[in-house]
């Protein structure tokens, strides 16, 4: 792979090239990903679906809530008694709050987890009711 990404660039420019990265990276996943792109290779195609993404969630945080943010903080959901996934498999999604979330649950047994979601995810797995709508 290296070889055809090293053929692309030298026949067609560093700009030949693009990133389309995840917007669930860590911060020092970007940091390097930037680097690769920009200092070795030459380019500034690099992009997230953040962009897209969030821009569907602003409006809907602003149809729903009435503001354009969420309605808690991760520090909340931590003390949660009970947890709602309405499809989603935060698991996979969003790997950073769920490992808190089950550190969370390591700590307090008693907290509940409900899934709504046809798929049987690996969220829905560690869940103690699943609803398939």
């Amino acid at each position: 792979m290296t070889h055809k990404l090293a053929a692309i660039i030298r026949e067609h420019g560093p700009d030949a090239v693009a990133f389309y990265l995840s917007g669930q990276l860590l911060t020092e996943d970007y940091y390097v990903f930037n680097k690769l792109a920009k200092g070795l290779l030459g380019t500034n195609n690099i992009d997230t679906n953040s962009r897209l993404y969030m821009s569907s969630a602003v409006s809907a945080y602003k149809l729903a809530l009435g503001a354009d943010g969420p309605p808690t903080c991760y520090d909340d959901l931590e003390l949660a008694h009970t947890v709602l996934f309405a499809g989603s498999n935060m698991a996979y999604a969003h790997p950073v709050l769920f490992r808190r979330l089950e550190e969370a649950r390591a700590r307090n047994p008693d907290i509940r987890w409900i899934v709504i979601d046809p798929r049987r995810t690996d969220t829905a797995a560690m869940a103690e009711n699943c609803i398939d709508p």
